[in-house]
């Protein structure tokens, strides 16, 4: 697909990251084999990484991201994160994560294997019983008002459109 810079320069940074994070995954879905997949550069699946702990941070806190993302994501989020110069926001998820004794590589410790869609409310509320939460969304959100990971994204974006729309 042919992209025009000039338009994509122009799109709100909310935008701008579902319009790159959507064409890395029609990449990663036009690769047809491993060998293509390894050619991908590794900042663009960061971006799917930060981008979806981004909006599973602004619809529930860290718990919604852990649970709907974090087996998947949670072993590459540190990388993802200070890849794009969110350092902060890193650090703060770290921080917790290691006081609370949660792997983020290894996630199967306090989350099911097979997940019930209709036990995801009895599991949002062992996790919240389990672990306090609110206080990390809360230090979590004070940085993220004053430097935005959408923002920091999407200038990142904005800065390298080549790598991120080829």
């Amino acid at each position: 697909m042919q992209w025009n810079y000039d338009e994509l320069l122009r799109l709100q940074d909310y935008e701008l990251i579902m319009k790159a994070r959507d064409a890395v995954i029609d990449e990663i879905r036009n690769s047809s084999s491993e060998e293509e997949l390894k050619k991908i550069p590794e900042i663009r699946f960061f971006l799917i990484t930060a981008s979806i702990f981004d909006m599973e941070m602004q619809n529930g806190g860290l718990c919604q991201f852990l649970v709907n993302g974090g087996k998947f994501h949670g072993p590459m989020l540190k990388d993802a994160l200070t890849a794009f110069g969110a350092e902060e926001h890193s650090r703060v998820i770290e921080d917790y994560c290691k006081v609370q004794k949660i792997d983020l590589g290894n996630l199967q410790i306090i989350l099911p294997n097979d997940r019930d869609p209709y036990g995801l409310a009895a599991l949002f509320s062992q996790l919240y019983d389990q672990y306090p939460f609110r206080e990390v969304d809360e230090r979590y959100f004070e940085i993220d008002r004053r430097n935005p990971l959408e923002s920091i994204l999407g200038k990142n974006i904005r800065n390298n459109l080549s790598l991120f729309f080829s």
